[in-house]
């Protein structure tokens, strides 16, 4: 069974070491009434001391069409350790028809040891959001930005997921965004999801996406349009001065259209800065706006900070860059 199922409204989860499950640590079931609940200062696949692994065998934890809920907080006591589990960290998803909305994240270490300093990923995904809209990871309020690091898969998955807003998260990277601690896939994966907003223009919206063992950024899918990346480190450590790169690109746009990469600083990454591209379906990528960034250089745009191979390569388009 599952550590916990809640199938009632406003529940409050608090200073539980919850591990050793063979289903998931946490469900909220909200087909079954649950919502508005809160999960704070919680250990959820490791031991008291949040050093050791002691896996949930799936998600540790997992809101099934459940909405308005907070998954930690803004202040220290209140973030939760969501680390060494068998599948995802986090899962956000909808069984059938419903849709997972207007639920916070943040605070949270997703992937790493208490001290967000060591690598204790979860076996998938940091976190999944799966029809999700309108959903919160992160923010610009001290202390809201997640780590989601160390994780077997992407740092932070959206599929089929609109209006969700991304800031100030540090995503591959330690706590102190001045070491790599690498997902084993992209830092964020974007499939077949539109509306989307990673960083932002208020001044700390800017998520660090770096040292992940593929792309930093990767959005795919022509039918799912209009995602922003704007205002974030791509590719260096916090400071914006030294590389931490991400391993192939910095920005992937695959047959996608329409998005706005924009006033973000893409440097040190193994491959290309910004790479744009079709796909084997010859799908028309239009209307991609690439303006106003930093593309191999520091934060100053004093000092030369290379990407491995080209800053921008645009291929196999049939309309071109705006």
């Amino acid at each position: 069974a599952d550590g916990l199922r809640i199938t009632a409204g406003f529940v409050t989860v608090r200073g539980l070491a919850i591990h050793s499950f063979p289903r998931d640590g946490i469900v909220l079931d909200g087909p079954n009434g649950a919502w508005a609940a809160l999960l704070e200062g919680n250990f959820i696949g490791t031991d008291l001391s949040g050093t050791v692994a002691r896996p949930n065998r799936r998600h540790g934890v997992n809101l099934i069409d459940s909405n308005q809920n907070a998954i930690g907080g803004t202040a220290p006591p209140a973030s939760n350790l969501i680390s060494a589990n068998g599948q995802t960290g986090v899962a956000m998803s909808q069984p059938e028809q419903g849709i997972t909305f207007f639920n916070e994240l943040q605070g949270n270490l997703v992937g790493t040891d208490v001290t967000g300093t060591r690598d204790l990923g979860n076996g998938s995904a940091g976190v999944s959001l799966s029809y999700g809209d309108n959903n919160t990871i992160g923010g610009t309020a001290p202390g809201a930005g997640n780590l989601i690091s160390g994780n077997g898969a992407e740092g932070l998955l959206l599929a089929s997921a609109s209006n969700n807003l991304i800031q100030a998260n540090l995503i591959g990277t330690d706590i102190g965004g001045a070491f790599p601690l690498g997902n084993d896939l992209s830092g964020v994966a974007l499939q077949r999801s539109d509306g989307n907003t990673l960083g932002g223009s208020p001044t700390g919206a800017g998520n660090l996406v770096s040292g992940n063992a593929v792309d930093g950024v990767v959005i795919s899918d022509s039918e799912f349009p209009g995602n922003e990346v704007r205002a974030n480190l791509i590719g260096t450590d916090t400071s914006g001065l030294t590389p931490m790169g991400n391993a192939s690109n910095g920005v992937f746009l695959v047959a996608s259209s329409d998005n706005v990469v924009a006033g973000n600083v893409i440097s040190g990454n193994g491959e290309n800065g910004v790479f744009i591209s079709g796909d084997a379906n010859a799908a028309v990528i239009t209307g991609n706006n690439v303006e106003d960034n930093l593309i191999g250089t520091d934060k100053s745009g004093l000092r030369p900070l290379g990407n491995g191979a080209n800053g921008l390569l645009i291929a196999d388009l049939s309309s071109g860059l705006r």
